[in-house]
């Protein structure tokens, strides 16, 4: 994790005051220990407990930081279909999806690109370019649909790949 992510964490999550990154709120390891589970039903009850208790949004740059430690593909993809609405307020979100374009696992990644053309960020797509060989076609795919979402600052066009207006993406929290 860079700098700029620890500094960013600690800064949104209030780190040195009362509701901080202290005994209120669960250090990386433990959202670590809890997501990374085998099925689908136990990382959703783990994210379930975490944000019943203590919200998303305080959690928000905890679980960013979190999730490049997780080694279970179930848990990476459930907190980047969490995390997706806010990626427009977390600069470090985009960063984390950056990283995760090049998940070994499909869905993964697919989550990650679908972040990336949410946040219309341009900074994406140097690394999106580098990307449009990629061997899954899938993938490859969805870069260039990421590409031309960040390009025309149209989020839509993530999903709407034939440009025929009849998709819209409606992103809520969630």
């Amino acid at each position: 994790m860079g700098e700029g992510t620890r500094r960013f964490a600690a800064r949104k999550a209030g780190a040195g005051s009362p509701v901080g990154m202290n005994a209120y709120l669960p250090d990386v390891a433990a959202i670590v220990a809890a997501y990374d589970q085998k099925t689908w039903g136990e990382v959703d009850r783990a994210h379930g407990e975490l944000t019943q208790h203590h919200g998303l949004v305080p959690l928000l740059p905890l679980l960013i930081v979190a999730c490049r430690s997780l080694r279970s593909w179930k848990a990476r993809k459930t907190l980047l279909f969490y995390l997706l609405p806010h990626a427009r307020g977390y600069p470090a979100m985009v960063d984390l999806a950056l990283d995760l374009i090049h998940d070994r696992a499909r869905m993964v990644r697919e989550e990650a690109l679908g972040i990336l053309a949410y946040s219309l960020e341009r900074r994406a797509l140097d690394a999106l370019k580098q990307n449009l060989a990629h061997p899954d076609p899938d993938t490859r795919a969805s870069v260039v649909a990421a590409i031309d979402a960040i390009e025309h600052q149209d989020h839509h066009r993530f999903l709407d790949r034939d440009h025929q207006g009849n998709t819209r993406w409606i992103v809520r929290p969630r």
